[in-house]
C-alpha cells in the first residue's frame, strides 16, 4: 500500500513540476513578445525591478540616444538627459519608487537625439506592476516625444502674451469679432468709448 501511495504522490509532483514549466515557458514566451513589440515601437520604453532600478530599455532608446542597454541600466541613461533635467527627473523617480510612498510618475523631460545633436522634449509616465498580492514586481514606462508640439504650444502662448500686451498698450481702440460680430476682445480704450467694461463686452455684439 505504501508504494503505490508513493507512486500517486510521485505522480501528483510531476504533474505540478509540468504544469509549472509550460507556465513558465508561456510567461518567458509572452515577455518575449512583449520586448519584440517594444522594441519596434516608435517611442521610448523602459522597465525597472521593483526597487526602481532601470533594467531594460528599447530598441528606440538606444537608436535615440546612442546609449546600448549596458550603458543604459541603473543611471547610465542619465547621460542622455539634459543636465538642467537630471536632477528633477532623479528626485521624481526616487519618490515614485520609495517604499511604501509608490505612485506613478509623471515629467517632461528632455533628452538628446544623438544623430542630430538636439535636444527634444518627452513627456515621461511610469506606474508599478503588482502582482496578486499587490506587492511591486516592477516598473514600466513610457516616453512620448512631444517637442513639435511643446514648440506649437509655447508660439502661441508668446502670441497671446504680444496680442495682450498690443490691446492693453495701443493708444487706439482695438477689437476682435467673431463671425456674428460678437466681441472676442476689446481694449479699454474702446471700451471705455463704449461707456462699460471691456469684460461687459464679451460675448455681446
Amino acid at each position: 500500500g505504501g508504494g503505490r501511495e508513493f507512486d500517486r504522490i510521485a505522480t501528483a509532483l510531476d504533474a505540478m513540476a509540468d504544469a509549472l514549466q509550460r507556465a513558465e515557458l508561456a510567461r518567458l514566451a509572452a515577455s518575449a513578445r512583449v520586448k519584440a513589440l517594444s522594441d519596434v515601437s516608435p517611442q521610448v520604453v523602459f522597465t525597472a525591478d521593483a526597487t526602481g532600478r532601470i533594467d531594460w530599455v528599447n530598441g528606440y532608446w538606444r537608436q535615440f540616444t546612442g546609449l546600448s542597454l549596458d550603458r543604459s541600466v541603473g543611471v547610465g541613461l542619465m547621460r542622455a538627459i539634459h543636465h538642467k533635467d537630471r536632477r528633477a527627473v532623479l528626485d521624481a523617480w526616487r519618490a515614485a519608487t520609495t517604499p511604501g510612498a509608490e505612485g506613478e510618475l509623471n515629467l517632461e523631460v528632455r533628452i538628446c537625439e544623438v544623430k542630430a545633436r538636439v535636444w527634444r522634449w518627452f513627456y515621461c509616465r511610469a506606474a508599478p506592476i503588482r502582482d496578486e498580492e499587490g506587492l511591486i514586481v516592477s516598473w514600466a514606462g513610457v516616453a512620448l516625444d512631444f517637442h513639435d508640439l511643446r514648440q506649437a504650444r509655447e508660439a502661441l502662448a508668446e502670441q497671446s502674451e504680444r496680442l495682450r500686451v498690443t490691446y492693453q498698450t495701443a493708444p487706439i481702440g482695438l477689437c476682435l469679432l467673431d463671425p456674428e460680430l460678437r466681441f472676442l476682445a476689446i481694449n479699454a480704450v474702446l471700451a471705455d468709448a463704449h461707456g462699460a467694461s471691456a469684460e461687459a463686452h464679451l460675448g455681446h455684439a
